[in-house]
């Protein structure tokens, strides 16, 4: 993986809990939204190098599929994450929580230097 793509993948796992941590402050529905894609993004590009533009959460979610990234279980958490995120669906927002977190678990695994390195950024 070339230098830039890690730093574009910190930077998107950067804005990733920057958005999720004022979702937790404000509550926006639109920051959870962007944390999620966000970090789904960098995923992708941490393990397949690939630098993907701005597409709906459930697009992402068929990409990492089909790249072997994530499980149908995950895949199936997205997809319904994201029908909650937009409206189509009157659950609490528990379940796009709980999904942001297994992401960045699976981030974190891949690459501890991730979890790490988000200490840094936080402060």
């Amino acid at each position: 993986m070339s230098t830039s793509c890690y730093s574009e993948a910190l930077r998107l796992i950067k804005e990733a809990v920057d958005h999720y941590l004022k979702y937790r402050k404000d509550g926006g529905v639109s920051d959870l939204k962007h944390a999620l894609t966000s970090l789904l993004r960098s995923y992708i590009l941490l393990l397949k190098g690939l630098y993907l533009p701005e597409l709906d959460l459930t697009n992402l979610a068929s990409i990492a599929l089909d790249k072997g990234l994530i499980d149908r279980g995950l895949y199936s958490d997205i997809v319904t994450s994201n029908l909650v995120l937009n409206g189509y669906l009157s659950k609490d927002l528990s379940l796009a929580e709980k999904t942001f977190n297994k992401l960045f678990e699976k981030i974190s695994k891949h690459d501890p230097y991730v979890n790490q390195q988000m200490h840094l950024f936080r402060y």
